[in-house]
């Protein structure tokens, strides 16, 4: 079974009104797509859930009670800083890059995300695949969840 790491803005999107058509997507991903998946997210995914106000803090962390929960080893966030540091992205956006490095050290197939702008934007998936080819790594697919759809291919 395929690996799926969510990032935060998933789980956000699920409850997130301001973006209608964004909740329907995410919410008809969560009933259609997801129980065919194995499905993660990291530490740093709880810890910004944790962030949230109360309300949504706790309605995001049931909807992902039964995720499993990866490590932020050493090596994700030197990787993460290695983003960083070649530029993929800014230094601002340090989280969105230990989110990718997490999904890439665990070997994930795809990271589902909203964040089109640091993550899911083909010039950062390109970048991203490059740097890690550079590196020996495998990258994972930066997917949003109207691209990965029910036979777990993007559109």
């Amino acid at each position: 079974m395929q690996l799926v790491y969510v990032d935060t803005s998933v789980p956000n999107a699920y409850f997130d009104t301001r973006w209608p058509e964004r909740m329907r997507v995410t919410r008809t991903w969560w009933r259609r797509v997801r129980p065919n998946l194995r499905l993660a997210v990291s530490d740093a995914v709880v810890e910004e859930i944790v962030r949230a106000p109360a309300r949504r803090r706790k309605a995001m962390l049931r909807l992902v009670a039964d995720f499993e929960i990866l490590d932020v080893s050493a090596s994700a966030k030197d990787l993460a800083a290695g983003y960083i540091a070649a530029g993929i992205l800014p230094r601002s956006s340090f989280n969105d890059a230990v989110h990718i490095a997490v999904a890439t050290v665990h070997r994930a197939d795809y990271l589902l995300t909203w964040n089109i702008r640091h993550m899911a934007s083909a010039a950062r998936r390109a970048r991203v695949r490059g740097y890690n080819e550079s590196k020996g790594l495998s990258s994972p697919e930066l997917v949003t969840p109207e691209e990965l759809r029910g036979n777990q291919e993007p559109a």
